[in-house]
């Protein structure tokens, strides 16, 4: 095999290698205020750019000040007054920016003369980028009067100065891009135009056409309207725009480009018009007549009608061109009994769906979608006017606004519309707002007589606020966690636990946490003269009862650790025993699970893996003068051997490669059982709970049960204790 080329380098080359290689560290600036004067000329605006900037590294650095479609005729920088005068700044063109160059911390003020070519059609306009600053100001000066100027999405008033230049000064806040656009303001006298202008007016008629997208949400009291309308400004300009608000119909909230404000005004008794469109002598509003035959045959509007109220729009300044307005407004079912003569069999009286109407458009046309989000059935009653058309007909917007409609229609003249809808009310049932996808139960027995049980449930919650429990009579709770935060239950009249519980919400649903309950109960076989109770000794039988929950628990594993040096029966009641479980449980304490995850994160999963030691002091105290034997499953990587002194292994993560474990323990007077008993007296009201660990002690047997739902849950077992013989008891001489 031919060798590799290979390079040798000392040290020092190695590092200016590095050096060289490596990325530039960065360099930081920042851009405090900036400056924007323009004058206007006949197809271009001089701009005069200043720019404060605050430098922070002493290396060069390079600043994106502007776009480069700047025509730049001189710049001026000045550098701090304390930098030394051989250090050079400048300004160039680099990806797509007019950037400054500075070498040196301080503050610098950069000034830039340039030239920027205007946009001339549909309207003036230019557009210019500019470094997000602090403090943003400009002031442009255009010759002439009477202009409409729009800087951003608000409009600019223009002050008119003596040499007959129009003057905007307006501070903005911190932007990327400046955007310039002006047009001459519409002029409300007609005697003010001379004979050229209203020449070119007349041979140009104004149009103004409305395309509306309606969604109707028909939920169990209300109906939810959102209306989308997209404007075209056809030789027009509207700095007011009017709608006819049908009855019934309540406007919640109206958002639109530019708007200024809007309000619900009488239809019969409204202010007259700026525009003078759609105004009567009178100063009622009725439907303007249109003198233009439009595209679709239409022709001149001739029937005159006035809305009993009107939405009336004033926006910022003159709308030219595309404008959308949506409107969110509400309409409320009609109760039972508020139209006898119109019910249905069904007992619900009809809906007459409203329909908003642009009042002087020349033409308006439309989309409406019904859907509904509640356990009603939407059918048509009746329909005007209107085209029944395909899912997917519907137009962009709209796909994107309905999950399942149930009707759609399409329409080209809004005041020849009817819908009628007949809906229908439902009983709603009970589902399921909380589930428990897996519960692991684990009780360790002592031979003294208590049990110590903790219960595991992985759940998964949208709109419930508590768990209740049942425990068996007697029990003391010592530690509940809800998503590894410690609680403390609560307890209702009856008696039952009440566990507060997570929300996740509608937006995550699946978002699973687990709730961990450990609770003390005591065994009593026989008891003493004082009353206290003698524990597990000789023959008897153990009776384990485990909690109730009111959620379903989809899948139930049980383990039960019992006292060694006792002999069991079978186990009778409600859960049926298993030699292993189907599966490793996947619900595990907060703790065991971070754990999990690092040593699945090292590769533990590889056949061959290291066995870590595990900081768990329980564990290691069981260990102690014991021989803690491992018996691989079939088809298990491992070979049945006996743990060293200085290893030891997490029985959770075990699971899940098929280990068993068994204890061996000498008789060494050792207490059998590991449990210890907390003090009840911590638990007073205004201690913060803590978690209280679970002994892992004792000889396992294993229960499974499916679809656990409000049944009881016991088991029962006979049981002999093993005592020694004669030849095995030890005797001190």
């Amino acid at each position: 095999m031919p060798e590799s080329p290979s390079v040798s380098l000392s040290l020092d080359q190695y590092n200016l290698l590095k050096e060289a290689v490596a990325a530039p560290a960065p360099q930081f600036a920042a851009v405090t205020t900036v400056s924007v004067e323009g004058t206007v000329k006949a197809d271009a605006v001089e701009l005069k750019l200043a720019a404060e900037v605050l430098a922070y590294g002493e290396k060069p650095i390079e600043v994106p000040l502007y776009n480069e479609t700047l025509i730049v005729t001189g710049f001026t920088v000045t550098a701090p007054a304390d930098q030394p005068s051989d250090r050079v700044h400048c300004i160039r063109c680099a990806d797509g920016h007019l950037a400054a160059v500075l070498n040196g911390a301080g503050r610098y003020s950069i000034e830039v003369l340039a030239t920027l070519p205007l946009t001339l059609k549909p309207h003036h306009s230019f557009s210019l980028c500019v470094p997000k600053a602090v403090s943003t100001a400009l002031r442009l000066s255009i010759p002439g009067e009477g202009y409409d100027v729009k800087v951003g999405n608000r409009g600019v008033p223009a002050t008119v100065i003596e040499d007959g230049l129009s003057v905007i000064e307006v501070t903005l806040p911190p932007t990327c891009q400046l955007q310039v656009q002006w047009s001459k303001a519409s002029k409300t006298d007609a005697g003010a135009d001379d004979s050229a202008a209203a020449a070119a007016a007349s041979a140009r008629p104004e149009r103004v056409i409305a395309s509306q997208h309606v969604v109707y949400n028909v939920g169990e009291t209300h109906v939810m309207v959102q209306s989308s309308i997209r404007y075209l400004m056809e030789n027009a300009s509207r700095k007011e725009m009017r709608l006819a608000v049908p009855p019934r119909l309540r406007i919640v909230s109206v958002h639109a480009d530019a708007l200024q404000e809007w309000n619900l005004v009488d239809g019969g008794a409204a202010p007259a018009s700026v525009n003078g469109t759609g105004v009567t002598q009178s100063g009622k509003l009725v439907d303007a007549p249109v003198g233009e035959a439009g595209a679709n045959g239409a022709g001149t509007r001739a029937a005159q009608q006035t809305p009993s109220q009107v939405l009336l729009l004033t926006f910022d300044y003159n709308l030219t061109e595309r404008t959308l307005v949506t409107v969110h407004g509400e309409v409320e079912l009609p109760r039972a009994g508020d139209d006898a003569k119109a019910e249905d069999a069904a007992g619900s009286p009809p809906l007459a769906v409203p329909l908003l109407h642009t009042l002087g458009a020349n033409r308006e046309r439309g989309v409406v979608a019904v859907e509904a989000s509640a356990n009603v059935e939407v059918q048509e009653a009746s329909v005007g006017g209107l085209q029944p058309i395909d899912a997917k007909d519907l137009p962009t917007e709209m796909q994107g606004l309905v999950t399942s409609p149930l009707l759609m229609y399409k329409y080209l003249d809004p005041r020849a519309t009817a819908l009628t809808l007949a809906v229908t009310k439902h009983n709603d049932t009970e589902v399921l707002v909380t589930a428990i996808d897996e519960g692991h139960f684990e009780t360790t027995v002592a031979q003294e007589g208590k049990i110590l049980t903790r219960c595991l449930l992985k759940v998964r919650n949208t709109q419930r606020q508590f768990l209740r429990a049942t425990l068996p009579d007697g029990a003391t709770i010592w530690s509940t966690l809800v998503g590894g935060a410690a609680i403390k239950p609560g307890v209702d009249a009856n008696g039952q636990y009440m566990i507060a519980l997570r929300q996740s919400g509608a937006n995550a649903p699946d978002e699973e946490f687990v709730v961990e309950l450990l609770f003390l109960t005591e065994y009593a076989h026989a008891t003493t003269l004082a009353g206290q109770p003698l524990g597990m000794r000789g023959r008897g039988r153990l009776e384990l009862t485990f909690p109730r929950f009111d959620i379903p628990i989809n899948h139930l594993f049980v383990t039960a650790r019992l006292p060694k040096h006792f002999k069991y029966g079978e186990f009778k009641g409600a859960l049926t025993e298993v030699k292993s479980f189907s599966h490793a449980p996947a619900v595990r304490p907060l703790q065991q699970q971070e754990r999990y995850k690092q040593r699945m994160d090292h590769g533990m999963r590889n056949h061959g893996m290291q066995i870590h030691n595990v900081h768990h002091s329980l564990h290691q105290q069981a260990r102690k003068g014991a021989n803690l034997n491992m018996r691989s499953r079939p088809n298990s990587t491992w070979a049945g051997r006996q743990l060293r002194d200085d290893e030891s292994i997490d029985r959770e993560v075990a699971a899940d490669f098929d280990v068993e474990f068994t204890f061996e323990e000498p008789d060494s007077g050792r207490p059998e059982s590991a449990l210890r008993a907390a003090p009840i007296g911590a638990k007073k009201a205004g201690v913060t709970p803590v978690r209280v660990a679970l002994p892992m002690v004792g000889q396992p047997f294993y229960f499974e049960k499916l679809l656990v739902v409000t049944e009881p849950l016991n088991v029962a077992v006979n049981y002999s204790e093993s005592k020694k013989g004669w030849f095995a008891r030890r005797s001190v001489w």
